[in-house]
């Protein structure tokens, strides 16, 4: 689903453009380590957790709800989710650690506020709503509109020349150079709205 979800970024952001397979791939193997690995075990552990709730126990099972959310979105997003996608994609991208970190550092705050918006409601459904053997198909699905979302934010590696000079709300973003270039030659760009 990390590959659909790239390929329509890449075919959206520029019709015309080739297909940047590296790309592909490295969010490939961020979602394949992440949700195949990490995802299913992290659900486990929150369902395990998580006080049960008799159904007709909504305050409860909101409660529940809302501190599993807060847990993935202001826990694992920040200190496991976010940090891999950019070490991951950054390492099979050919990026050096320092233009990873630049990158990282650069786009952290907005993919996050980002990421914020789109899965606290979408985990609040699932968490309140979705038997545990549910929640990780249901989050793939979900999840192929967040891949279109990401790569769009964190795919492309250069900025074109229109984004330099654009202003998207005065957002100012870095998007990393090839590993070929020093850090210090990393394009300024701005992010598109949201």
């Amino acid at each position: 689903l990390a590959v659909v979800g790239d390929a329509v970024s890449q075919r959206g952001a520029d019709e015309e453009a080739e297909y940047d397979a590296p790309r592909a791939l490295s969010f490939a193997v961020f979602a394949a380590l992440y949700t195949g690995c990490f995802q299913h075990w992290w659900f486990q552990v929150l369902t395990d957790g998580a006080p049960f709730a008799a159904e007709d126990d909504i305050a409860l099972r909101v409660l529940t709800a809302a501190v599993q959310t807060v847990l993935c979105q202001f826990g694992t997003i920040p200190l496991i989710y976010l940090p891999i996608m950019f070490l991951i994609t950054g390492a099979v991208r050919g990026l050096t650690l320092a233009t990873s970190l630049e990158r990282a550092g650069a786009l952290f705050v907005p993919l996050w506020r980002r990421n914020v918006a789109f899965w606290i409601p979408v985990q609040m459904i699932q968490f309140l709503f979705l038997a545990p053997e549910w929640q990780v198909p249901y989050c793939c699905v979900a999840g192929l509109v967040w891949n279109v979302i990401l790569s769009n934010m964190a795919g492309p590696l250069e900025a074109s020349p229109q984004e330099t000079e654009a202003d998207f709300s005065g957002s100012p973003v870095l998007a990393a150079a090839p590993s070929s270039a020093p850090a210090s030659k990393v394009v300024a760009v701005a992010t598109r709205g949201g």
